[in-house]
């Protein structure tokens, strides 16, 4: 869990919303394993979640730069 916090301190002070975002997003496939080709073999329903959930988090990332 430090690693996180690290990860999302430094973006942080980066002051890049999309870095943040990036990070978290890299670190949470890394976590389960979620390989690039992985994904490409997603249903559309699991890659419009992804897109949703993505967007929410960008979206509470710029919130909170703001």
């Amino acid at each position: 869990m430090s690693n996180l916090k690290k990860i999302i301190s430094s973006a942080f002070n980066n002051q890049d919303p999309y870095g943040v975002a990036d990070a978290l997003i890299s670190r949470v496939l890394d976590k389960y394993g979620i390989s690039e080709s992985a994904l490409k073999n997603l249903s559309s329903d699991q890659k419009e979640k992804i897109r949703k959930i993505t967007s929410e988090l960008q979206s509470r990332i710029n919130k909170t730069l703001k």
